[in-house]
């Protein structure tokens, strides 16, 4: 299936009938979404994330052209082997799963530890999930990876994701000894089949004095934690959105080799924001740019009385809702709409974006926060991956 668009997963189609509102609305059934809560991952221990991409070669009635990237922890805490579980390097890694029909059934990329042979996991038993992508042993990339941002192109995916080192003493923040707290960057990778990849050789973006700066002594001034990009290729460009200094939204561009660091250069960044956001995934829906992410509510004015405040030492977690943004450059950015959680759940977060060419939809995949579903002590843990969607007439 040929698309117009360079990048079908950024881009497609439509009238751009929707016009940006006033202040944000809240977003539901009556603006043309449709929910139906219902589980397409679950059972693992905490994992979020999900990027689904389209492959239409392998839309044959017998291939599996839906891919899902997703990341966190499969079995426990940091994916910790502990002498229990079969462990890799880090904590945080990338996994994949596969379907034939968005709905799924998704199955997982998995092994059998005892045969050592590699297996589909239908049945979503996270012990055996094997990741695609782990951290390495460098000072940038040697605790987790993540957040994973794909573009299909030309028979290859690209992928932008977040890494995270233990920086220049290789001490993780949390322990005693640490004295430069972590080192994040954003790394590039590329594959064929989405399983096997090869890495960047170093950072597609960085801080320039990442390494050996402790963030926690000068917080105000850190203008790292590069992490959690959204890739995009328009008009022989390769574009990023990502999050940076923990609240911050930068933006970057590479008109050349995707995976040539030198190539990537910041046009927004430190002190110059686009905006005030996280988790920020942009896609193109006809002329307009959207992004959607999982801000605090309370950054943009929103007050959702249907939200109790839980604060929480996590630090009120369910007023981090899934929020709508629209631009008309990619550049600059206004807060259309919100979201309110899943039923029974204190928040849907870490939204992804995929734009279903084949039924015209724009759909959200999300994770849902367990919140206080199953304790009195508010868990900011996610359980299920699910998906919503509307008609892309109605943007």
């Amino acid at each position: 299936m040929k698309n117009d668009f360079e990048d079908a997963q950024g881009h497609i189609k439509a009238d751009n009938i929707s016009p940006i509102p006033d202040s944000p609305r809240l977003l539901g059934p009556d603006s043309g979404w449709v929910r139906n809560e219902r589980n397409l991952l679950s059972n693992f221990y905490s994992m979020y994330q999900p990027e689904v991409v389209y492959v239409p070669e392998w839309d044959d009635g017998e291939g599996y052209p839906y891919l899902m990237w997703f990341f966190a922890w499969a079995y426990n805490q940091e994916n910790d082997a502990a002498g229990k579980y079969p462990g890799y390097p880090g904590g945080d890694a990338i996994f994949l799963a596969r379907a034939k029909a968005l709905e799924g059934p998704w199955e997982i990329y998995s092994i059998n530890y005892d045969t050592g042979e590699y297996f589909w996991d239908q049945e979503q038993k996270p012990y055996f999930w094997y990741p695609v992508l782990t951290c390495q042993d460098v000072w940038y990339d040697s605790w987790h990876v993540g957040d994973p941002s794909v573009v299909y192109k030309d028979g290859v995916f690209y992928m932008a994701y977040s890494a995270m080192g233990c920086d220049e003493d290789m001490i993780p923040a949390h322990l005693s000894g640490d004295t430069d707290g972590n080192a994040s960057c954003i790394m590039g990778a590329v594959s064929e089949d989405g399983i096997h990849w090869t890495r960047s050789e170093k950072p597609l973006i960085i801080w320039e004095k990442e390494k050996g700066y402790n963030e926690k002594a000068e917080p105000a001034r850190y203008m790292g934690g590069h992490q959690r990009p959204s890739l995009m290729y328009e008009g022989g460009v390769w574009k990023m959105w990502y999050d940076y200094h923990g609240d911050l939204i930068g933006y970057a561009e590479n008109a050349g080799d995707f995976m040539d660091a030198s190539g990537w250069k910041e046009l927004y960044n430190g002190d110059r924001p686009l905006i005030r956001a996280v988790d920020f995934d942009v896609v193109k829906i006809g002329e307009m740019y959207y992004a959607y992410g999982d801000p605090f509510l309370s950054w943009y004015g929103i007050k959702d009385e249907t939200l109790p405040d839980y604060p929480e030492p996590s630090g009120s977690w369910n007023q981090r809702q899934i929020t709508e943004y629209r631009s008309p450059d990619g550049i600059n950015w206004t807060v259309t709409g919100w979201f309110r959680p899943d039923e029974g759940y204190g928040a849907d977060q870490i939204p992804q974006v995929f734009l279903d060419h084949k039924n015209g939809r724009v759909c959200i995949f999300y994770a849902t926060q367990r919140g206080r579903k199953f304790s009195e002590e508010y868990d900011w843990r996610w359980d299920n991956i699910r998906m919503m969607y509307k008609d892309v007439k109605l943007f």
